[in-house]
């Protein structure tokens, strides 16, 4: 085993320890190893920090200022996420922190920012360019480039202008937003392109309508890999599947424009593919898809979301001649039925290893048993928003699919019982996602599903567990027992609950001695101890497992 495996695998503590941002000096002291073992796991430790309060981001900060450190922290950061927590209303990124982070963590490679109005209010609570610019000149070695919103063409122009000169040569993914109305794009698209030459992975967020931003993409990325934009056009899609021959993802929607026969001629020029991801379809392409799908034998994941017109007939080939699909998300497509999904099972069979579906109508419990009775070494199922599956073709799922590592969805009240004594009575050793997402709070309704004995039982079974999530209100149980029942889960990280109305302080303490937990959500009608006593443990920076509680009124506010 190399060191820095063996380093990150033995200080799961520490982990939780230090990405808190207790002053690591302090944490030194304790640590009985030598020096090289403990550079490794600073090195380990602050490759990407994470900031879940304000305080934590100020102890970050301290940590790269002050004067006598043992290790220049700052030079072990190689990735950076600027975003607000959800229980932070307004996370303190000013212009000047951002300053001293960009000028002291310059072997940054990933650099991500999600919240632009989370800066500054010296600039009308807008995300300065200035911040940007600042982190392209001083960080160099960046190789992934995630940047926020911008507010005017001037204003990605002044934050990019590092790029346009050359400073960041290693970049390989550019993620942004842009204003394809204007024609500067087009010049900055060629300007990053001639400097970031190793550039594989574009996503730019906007329409591309026209044929001479598709000619400048093609010839300024030519190592392009992956593709995103928004809505294409016809011209502009065969510029670029003509032009970017290593593409192996695409992701985009088909402008109104295109038919069926204007498609099928472009199916035969597309590259294969290892993932294609078809967003707000409002066309019926039999044609296209049938001719597309003969030349992508290396294609693994197909996404269709928001898909209207998507049909068996459209599915149907790429079901067939796909031969490697092992993953497959439909979202929000209404004309998707059971026969869609018993094809799915009988011809990818074994091969199947994701399916996902969201707001699937249409499909029933006939479509789910096909799955369990075909696809036995399936990984993952999400069922989200299916009102015609029951709880008995998850059961199925349970049953027949002993590799399942992944069982999530929204189930509803009826299901989730009889799911769950499934688990129990079969056992799932290899699971470790078990995420129930569908809060109710009507209690009256509520049937007793989990207790005390529930959970140990659970805990025996799914001994790989690591994140639990179920979201019913509990009554009538002893808090103490319940919390303990949660130590039974070895390998647990992640919990996710609506607790019991007289869960006290001493309850939640008994979950914080749980060896690897490292975050609890509790979702809850108001409980003042509780939340006085998650409030003060904020305050005091307390080392450990990080608690997120959620006061609820309403099943709406979920």
């Amino acid at each position: 085993m190399r060191p820095t495996h063996f380093a990150l695998f033995h200080t799961n503590i520490l982990f939780l320890t230090i990405s808190r941002f207790c002053h690591q000096d302090d944490i030194f002291k304790c640590l009985l190893v030598n020096s090289s073992w403990t550079k490794i796991v600073v090195r380990v430790l602050w490759n990407a920090p994470i900031w879940r309060t304000k305080k934590s981001y100020q102890k970050f900060l301290s940590s790269l200022i002050k004067p006598k450190t043992k290790y220049s922290y700052g030079e072990f950061v190689e990735k950076l996420i600027f975003t607000t927590h959800p229980t932070i209303s307004s996370f303190p990124f000013t212009i000047q922190s951002l300053d001293l982070i960009s000028e002291r963590c310059v072997n940054t490679k990933f650099l991500v920012f999600d919240c632009q109005k989370s800066i500054s209010l010296d600039y009308n609570d807008h995300f300065p360019p200035e911040v940007l610019s600042m982190f392209l000149t001083r960080c160099s070695k960046l190789i992934y480039l995630k940047g926020p919103r911008f507010t005017t063409v001037d204003w990605m122009i002044s934050a990019l202008r590092p790029i346009q000169q050359g400073s960041c040569p290693n970049l390989k993914s550019l993620i942004m937003s842009w204003d394809w109305r204007d024609s500067s794009l087009n010049n900055l698209l060629h300007d990053i392109g001639s400097r970031c030459q190793q550039i594989t992975t574009l996503n730019i967020t906007t329409d591309i309508n026209d044929q001479r931003t598709a000619k400048i993409i093609v010839d300024s990325f030519p190592l392009l890999e992956k593709f995103s934009c928004l809505t294409i056009n016809y011209l502009s899609l065969r510029v670029i599947i003509n032009g970017c021959r290593h593409l192996n993802f695409m992701k985009f929607e088909f402008s109104p424009e295109l038919n069926d026969d204007w498609a099928l001629t472009l199916a035969n020029s597309f590259p294969s593919l290892n993932s294609f991801i078809l967003i707000r379809g409002w066309l019926n392409l039999p044609k296209f898809f049938k001719a597309w799908a003969i030349n992508q034998k290396k294609l693994r994941h197909i996404e269709f979301l928001d898909y209207s017109h998507l049909s068996f007939e459209m599915l149907q080939p790429i079901i067939q001649l796909c031969t490697n699909l092992e993953s497959i998300k439909l979202g929000n497509c209404d004309r998707i039925t059971d026969s869609s999904i018993t094809y799915l099972a009988k011809h990818r069979g074994r091969n199947l290893k994701y399916l996902s579906l969201h707001y699937a109508n249409e499909i029933t419990d006939i479509g789910i048993n096909s799955i369990s009775e075909h696809c036995r070494f399936l990984q993952t199922l999400n069922i989200f928003e299916c009102p015609k599956i029951t709880a008995d073709s998850i059961i199925n799922i349970i049953k027949r699919c002993r590799f399942l590592v992944e069982l999530s969805g929204n189930y509803s009240v009826t299901m989730i019982s009889p799911i769950i004594k499934s688990i129990i009575s079969i056992g799932s050793p290899k699971l470790e996602i078990f995420s129930h997402s569908l809060l109710s709070l009507n209690i009256s309704q509520i049937i007793r599903t989990v207790n005390s004995s529930t959970l140990e039982k659970l805990g025996r079974n799914l001994p790989k567990l690591r994140k639990f999530d179920i979201r019913y209100p509990i009554k009538g149980i002893n808090p103490k027992k319940f919390m303990k029942a949660f130590l039974n889960f070895p390998q647990l990280e992640k919990l996710c609950i609506v607790p019991p109305p007289n869960l006290k302080r001493k309850h939640i303490k008994i979950l914080e001695s749980h060896p690897r937990l490292k975050e609890i959500w509790f979702l809850t009608h108001e409980n003042s101890k509780v939340e006085q006593y998650v409030r003060e443990r904020s305050n005091a920076n307390v080392i450990g497992v990080h608690i997120i509680l959620g006061i609820l009124y309403s099943e709406e506010e979920l």
